[in-house]
This record gives C-alpha cells, structure tokens and sequence, in this order.
C-alpha cells in the first residue's frame, strides 16, 4: 500500500527548544528560525506535489502577552500558533482541533476540528468521536 499521508508532530517542539537555549546564551535566531522554517514548508511542499501526499504537521498553540494600552499598563494573552507568522503563511490549509463538551459523551472523547484556512473550502467546523476503534463522527441527537 502506497503512503499517501505524512504527519509530523511535532515541528514546534524543536524551534522553540532552540529558542530557548540561544535566548539563554544571548544570542537570536529569529532569522535563521524563519529562514529554516520556510525552507522546510517549501520542502513538504514539494514532497507533497512530487508524490501525491497530504501533509500534516501539527503546530502547537502558546500564549502571547501584548500590552494593554487601554487598562492602565495591564496586559492580554492570546493564543496564538507556536511556529508564528512566518509558518502561517506557509501552509495551504489550517485546522484547529480542540476538545468539546458534548452533553452525551466524555470530554476525553470528543473534538471539534474547524477549518480556519482554505483556498477550495468555506470556514466550518465538525465533530469527532475518538473511539477504541478510531475516529468516528459524533451521531446526531
């Protein structure tokens, strides 16, 4: 059987631990970071093209405080991708996968993907149940 899907969890990981150990040294490689990461889309890219592939490569979420100018020097989070802006950019199609209260199932169980990022597809969002037997559709109520 051909390989047709190749899933790489997690690409964020290995950034920001080298982020973290040249901050700690005084150095930034923020441009050899972005440069890196443009490189590596460009390359699933192709393998992609080249092979009839989908690619995967899970991008973790962390949280970034901005300056709230407007609550006396408080200050926002938001959650924003790991990889940043650069990898944003990269990807052809983005998903978010969180969990879901679903009122007849444990919250282990059930996740909703959204699709945030398309050029053939609209916006939308599905259920899934995760099961001793794989993926599965959450059945209507």
């Amino acid at each position: 059987i051909p390989v047709k899907l190749v899933v790489i969890d997690s690409l964020a990981f290995h950034y920001r631990v080298a982020s973290s150990a040249a901050a700690g040294s005084g150095q930034s490689n923020s441009l050899s970071t972005t440069h890196n990461l443009t490189r590596m889309a460009a390359f699933l890219t192709d393998m992609a093209n080249e092979f009839d592939l989908a690619v995967v490569a899970i991008n973790h979420l962390t949280t970034r405080i901005d300056k709230d100018s407007n609550s006396n020097g408080g200050s926002n989070t938001k959650l924003v991708p790991a990889l940043g802006e650069s990898w944003a950019h990269s990807v052809t199609s983005r998903l978010m996968i969180d969990h879901y209260r679903h009122p007849q199932f444990d919250m282990n169980e059930v996740r909703s993907v959204s699709l945030l990022k398309s050029p053939h597809k609209p916006p939308g969002t599905a259920l899934l149940l995760i099961t001793e037997k794989g993926i599965r559709g959450v059945p209507s109520t």
